[in-house]
């Protein structure tokens, strides 16, 4: 996708309905199919399919009376399971509906509802060959096909089942509307045109109706790319490239991947025992004899090793909660000698603590440390300093770390005025 015309920021690139939403394909919390709304009390099984809605009134929602018609078939197989070539039954649930089922279902039955909307979704790329290389497929070909079988669709062969999870795998866009138990996936038919670069100029807002805009995040000129990020803003050169790689089936080649500094926002950089900035000859080599090399001393890590390290990081981090203040303090305590104050596992931490200090149980504005105060300030200010690299312009993260540090003046004053 390309600007046809010069854009200031703000400026609305594409408006775009959803060509087909519905629950995640991996893993779904039990939700409507209806409204989406979470179902955890309460829950209404649907007097026709019985599938998991959340009161009767959902048996009419527009999102789910044509799936309704496909779902009667086979009433069982929401709650269906497949496993050493048989099937099994479980008890009608919300928490064992096989909502896995639900966007290949949508996605054919646009056969019969937009023809040009299905056509459009079956044109995307399903990458079936990196799929098959990773296994994916032979997940699909367990946990998807057989379910989806059951309904006795004409089009749900095994190739259609597997472009069509393919697809989705690759193309979609995740949404959270208001009032909705877990995340929902759609597709996009022109969004999906977009290049990806983890240096976006572009920002994407999602109404509760399914519609995508793409705004410029910052001016674009005529004949420019535009981009959007499938990356979180605050992982490392790395991790994103690894996930990009396995998630959407491409190596990201973008200028901030490129950059062994990532455009001097130092977000991988490691701090060597000499105090210099360790980082790769070439961020995009991840082969055996890549290294990471000390601007200082001239020492060395083999990239694989750093690899792993951020991995490890990762996942101590993601295991953290966000409301665990002192787990997050604990990490940044002890990952603060070797990562670079700019480090994107450090940016994170910051992040959520600019967050807590102040809100959080125990660390409200009333109870907290003029330290701690201190602490909110200069975190959010960090924070910003990153965004303003990363993430220049429009910024929904600047606005919310601007709103915090505005909180953290506030208290800083009052609690002087005390």
């Amino acid at each position: 996708m390309v600007a046809t015309r010069n854009m200031s920021p703000g400026d609305i690139i594409l408006r775009e309905k959803a060509a087909v939403v519905g629950p995640s394909l991996e893993q779904s919390k039990p939700i409507c199919l209806g409204c989406s709304a979470p179902l955890i009390k309460t829950w209404h099984l649907c007097s026709t399919c019985q599938a998991p809605l959340c009161s009767k009134t959902c048996e009419k929602h527009p999102a789910h009376v044509d799936e309704c018609m496909i779902l009667k078939r086979n009433s069982a197989a929401m709650y269906t399971y497949f496993q050493n070539g048989t099937y099994q039954k479980k008890k009608p649930h919300p928490e064992n509906a096989n909502y896995q089922v639900i966007l290949p279902v949508r996605a054919l039955l646009l056969k019969k509802l937009d023809i040009k909307k299905y056509k459009a979704v079956l044109a995307l790329q399903s990458h079936r060959k990196e799929r098959e290389e990773m296994g994916k497929t032979e997940i699909v070909k367990e946990k998807v096909l057989p379910l989806v079988q059951l309904y006795k669709i004409q089009e749900a062969h095994e190739d259609m089942i597997q472009d069509l999870c393919g697809i989705f795998d690759t193309n979609c866009f995740e949404l959270f509307p208001s009032g909705a138990g877990d995340t929902l996936s759609g597709i996009f038919p022109s969004a999906a045109m977009m290049m990806h670069s983890c240096y976006k100029n572009t920002r994407l807002t999602f109404s509760d109706d399914h519609v995508l805009t793409i705004i410029a995040r910052s001016k674009i000129k005529k004949g420019d790319a535009i981009y959007h990020t499938y990356a979180r803003t605050f992982n490392t050169t790395t991790i994103r490239r690894i996930g990009l790689f396995s998630g959407k089936h491409f190596g990201c080649e973008c200028v901030r991947c490129k950059d062994p500094t990532e455009l001097k926002s130092f977000a991988s950089t490691l701090i060597c025992i000499c105090g210099g900035n360790v980082i790769p000859n070439d961020p995009l080599d991840l082969t055996q004899d890549a290294v990471w090399k000390c601007q200082e001393c001239s020492s060395t890590l083999p990239s694989l090793q750093v690899a792993s390290q951020e991995r490890d990081q990762m996942m101590e981090l993601n295991n953290i909660q966000r409301d665990d203040i002192r787990g997050l303090e604990d990490f940044l305590s002890r990952h603060k000698k070797h990562l670079h104050p700019g480090h994107a596992s450090l940016i994170e931490v910051k992040k959520h603590l600019s967050v807590g200090y102040g809100r959080f149980t125990g660390y409200t504005f009333d109870k907290i440390s003029i330290e701690k105060l201190k602490n909110k300030i200069g975190y959010c200010k960090e924070v910003l300093d990153s965004v303003a690299i990363l993430e220049p312009g429009i910024s929904t993260q600047k606005g919310l770390t601007l709103y915090e540090l505005w909180m953290g003046e506030w208290g800083r004053l009052s609690w002087l005025k005390e």
